[in-house]
């Protein structure tokens, strides 16, 4: 498997990777300047945690951050392609969304 040369992160994953970033960083759920730290983190451990806090600071939701996507989507009717967790889904759903589940305009 061929790397980057700018991080450690295959180039295979890394659009996926990037384009989770992305959408974390448009729903407010991490800041630019955390990437690099995250990118770190997630090339020790393999997986990173980022924790959503209420107002009395008990975390409510937690964002997974990996490599890979943690499931598939798939279209219904459709066989499982993937081994791992898959998900069938309307048609519809993937007029927005792709078969990782990020959306489309990322």
């Amino acid at each position: 498997m061929v790397t980057s040369r700018r991080c450690c992160i295959p180039t295979d994953t890394a659009p996926y990777l990037d384009r989770l970033l992305k959408h974390y960083l448009r729903k407010g759920i991490i800041e630019e300047k955390w990437i690099p730290q995250i990118k770190s983190e997630l090339t020790e451990k393999g997986k990173v945690l980022i924790p959503e806090r209420d107002e009395d600071g008990k975390v409510i939701k937690v964002y997974p951050v990996t490599e890979k996507p943690v499931a598939y989507f798939v279209r219904e009717g459709e066989p499982n392609p993937h081994k791992g967790l898959c998900l069938w889904m309307p048609e519809a759903f993937f007029e927005k969304n792709g078969r990782d589940g990020l959306p489309l305009d990322l």
